[in-house]
């Protein structure tokens, strides 16, 4: 075949492959009440989009799969979980992650390291695992995949740390014990909702105060039901948001008995400087950018550095309610030598890793410090 007629070819697929779109992408578009006409535009008419959303829909709601399947994994009663895709978190929950022992004691003992530099110089250091959505609910787990309890590469980490003393938590524990009365995670999200994101800041303060033999007084607050939330970030790969009902979702809400006046400030991941802090009503953290916040009516008069991710976003009102400073830095942007610097620069009282599960067994997370 020559050039030509290969290039023609070529343009005569793509032609009849793309000749159909804008009538479907119209068709869809009034289709679906919650799409707005409004907003539609021109790059809209030729997108795929549209359509890979609506075989993902049929195929997540009728027959349990969808088009990213090392992305995505349909569960039971349309539970959507990561797939392998994501730092290998199916082969973590069935136990078939590769490691060793010696691997497991060698991390360990970094962060074992850690803990010492703090302590050495003064702070208290905890840190704290926020389970993956497989290990809370691996009841909702496809079939396929059985879920290794008590023999996963957690398992081994947190044994081991234990073993030298460090100050680790697993809340595992007490989210199993308290997914039987409620709902702790999205049906379409990686993440915990509100409450199983109060459930998680409780468990920790206990063991915080239990640990440095501190008495933290809580901020008081109810949780009444908010309004219904559509989607989460696990149905945003399958770019069906926009199908699903506006009340797939329950989220709670926090009522606080303090409505806090705060200051709140930003971070250069980068410089690691801060400008100054402005005022605000809202003791809220978004981990994905570095901030602090000071709060003059907060329940304790302690500085905390909260190095976490986005399991963090959630509970962190009750957090900037609980210490007067408390400053936030996603472990990805920040650690060995950079984070000694930082914390020799804010001096806090206590530093606190709290980390997703998937995320845990990760060499940058236990760099030295020194």
């Amino acid at each position: 075949m020559s050039q030509k007629k290969a290039v023609l070819y070529f343009i005569t697929i793509v032609i009849t492959i793309l000749s159909p779109l804008p009538i479907l992408n119209i068709f869809f578009l009034y289709q679906n009440d919650n799409l707005n006409e409004k907003t539609f535009n021109k790059q809209q008419l030729y997108t795929t989009d549209t359509i890979e959303s609506n075989i993902n829909y049929i195929l997540y709601k009728e027959y349990k799969t969808t088009l990213y399947k090392n992305k995505v994994i349909v569960g039971k009663d349309n539970f959507l979980f990561l797939g392998n895709s994501f730092k290998k978190v199916v082969d973590k929950a069935q136990g078939i992650y590769p490691y060793t022992l010696g691997e497991i004691d060698w991390w360990t003992t970094k962060l074992k390291n850690i803990q010492n530099y703090y302590n050495t110089n003064g702070i208290k250091f905890a840190i704290i695992i926020a389970p993956n959505k497989h290990t809370i609910y691996s009841d909702k787990l496809p079939n396929n995949i059985i879920y290794k309890t008590g023999k996963t590469i957690t398992d081994e980490i947190v044994k081991y740390a234990k073993q030298k003393n460090i100050n680790i938590l697993n809340l595992k524990d007490t989210l199993l014990q308290n997914k039987i009365r409620t709902q702790l995670y999205f049906t379409t999200d990686t993440h915990w909702n509100n409450q199983g994101a109060e459930i998680g800041y409780k468990e920790s303060m206990k063991f915080l105060a239990n640990t440095f033999k501190v008495d933290y007084k809580l901020p008081k607050y109810s949780m009444p039901i908010a309004k219904d939330r559509r989607s989460g970030d696990i149905s945003a790969i399958l770019k069906i948001n926009n199908l699903l009902p506006f009340n797939n979702e329950i989220e709670y809400q926090y009522k606080f008995e303090k409505n806090n006046q705060i200051c709140l400030g930003n971070i250069d991941r980068y410089s690691l400087n801060f400008d100054k802090c402005k005022k605000a009503n809202n003791p809220y953290i978004n981990s994905a950018i570095p901030q602090y916040i000071i709060n003059e009516e907060a329940s304790n008069n302690s500085k905390l550095l909260w190095i976490c991710d986005s399991f963090a976003t959630a509970s962190s009102k009750f957090y900037t309610r609980t210490f007067k400073e408390t400053w936030v830095m996603h472990h990805n942007h920040i650690h060995g030598e950079k984070l000694a610097k930082f914390v020799k620069s804010i001096q806090p009282d206590l530093v606190i890793y709290q980390i997703v599960e998937r995320d845990l067994y990760y060499p940058n997370l236990v760099l030295d410090l020194n």
